[in-house]
């Protein structure tokens, strides 16, 4: 944070807050948002850290997942789970027990598809994966460049249970899959974008 210019913004990745070494418990997501803090001979005097509360943001893609057919999940750019049907599935991360509690492990061949592209649609023989790309740290034009290969992959999955159940519509269930997650990955953008600016008021509101 120190290193960028008057105005500029850092968004850090989201992951679980840790306490003296330890992750804290109950689990609680955050994201950091850093800036420089200048004077009024535009010296560099210090930074401006926040915590925000990244369950809000995972509530929230809860909440309007049901817009979009099938599971939805949340994965990092390593291809761990940040939101998951089953809670136990995510933050694998953030554990050394943890490193198989992940969609590139558990799905490479799947995964190796999805990373080669910003978004689409794979069929398997246990369903179809639908998925898109967000990059949150670029929600700003001056996101640090370090951290610009982060991104998370929004992923609906509808098993081929379901899926043989959709058959008198499969192309219109299809159609309607993509148009939720497209709105799913648009109510985060705006999200992001929502908090970035709120957190620049506040630093004008405290150095003004």
């Amino acid at each position: 944070t120190f290193r960028l210019a008057q105005g500029e913004i850092y968004i850090s990745p989201l992951d679980l807050n840790i306490e003296q070494g330890k992750v804290e418990l109950p689990f609680k997501p955050m994201v950091r948002f850093g800036t420089p803090v200048f004077d009024e001979q535009g010296q560099k005097r210090g930074i401006v850290l926040l915590n925000y509360l990244g369950r809000n943001l995972l509530d929230l893609i809860q909440d309007v997942s049901s817009v979009a057919h099938g599971q939805t999940m949340l994965l990092n750019s390593d291809g761990y789970w940040l939101k998951h049907p089953d809670e136990k599935q995510e933050w694998g991360f953030m554990f050394d027990e943890g490193y198989g509690r992940s969609f590139a492990r558990q799905n490479p061949q799947v995964w190796r598809q999805m990373r080669a592209s910003f978004s689409g649609q794979l069929q398997t023989g246990a369903g179809i994966y639908t998925f898109t790309t967000l990059k949150p740290l670029e929600t700003t034009n001056n996101a640090n460049s370090a951290d610009v290969s982060y991104f998370w992959k929004i992923v609906t999955f509808i098993t081929a249970e379901e899926l043989a159940a959709y058959s008198q519509g499969l192309l219109r269930n299809l159609f309607l899959l993509g148009v939720g997650l497209l709105t799913l990955a648009a109510v985060v953008y705006w999200f992001l974008a929502q908090t970035v600016t709120r957190r620049k008021l506040y630093q004008e509101q405290l150095f003004s």
